[in-house]
């Protein structure tokens, strides 16, 4: 897929993915190199999240909430969230969704980050 730039260019718009559950810990996306812009972050939760505060949060190790905060997401209501950051990586990263709080039963969502090279 490609995505028009300002100046009338066309950048490669790329996606990774991933699907969390309940189990609280980091649930790797993928990698995505120097030089890319992370330009979109959606989180479809399907099921609800039955944890007492139970958070996500996107970013990487070191920065967890860097592309998506958990403020941003309602885990206990199904629906799709979404943020556009537009954050110009300066080095490689491997991208991770956290799922903190009390572990519950139930919870589960697709975490979809779009970036362009």
């Amino acid at each position: 897929m490609q995505i028009a730039t300002q100046d009338g260019d066309t950048k490669a718009l790329k996606c990774l993915k991933a699907v969390v559950g309940f189990t609280l810990g980091a649930y790797t996306l993928g990698r995505i190199p120097l030089g890319a812009t992370v330009e979109r972050v959606d989180v479809g939760v399907r099921t609800v999240f039955n944890g007492s505060g139970a958070t996500i949060d996107v970013g990487y190790s070191g920065t967890v909430g860097a592309f998506m905060a958990n403020a941003s997401i309602t885990e206990a209501t199904a629906g799709i969230y979404t943020v556009m950051p537009n954050v110009a990586l300066t080095a490689d990263k491997t991208v991770i969704a956290t799922v903190g709080g009390t572990v519950g039963t139930t919870g589960d969502a697709t975490v979809l980050l779009w970036y362009s090279v």
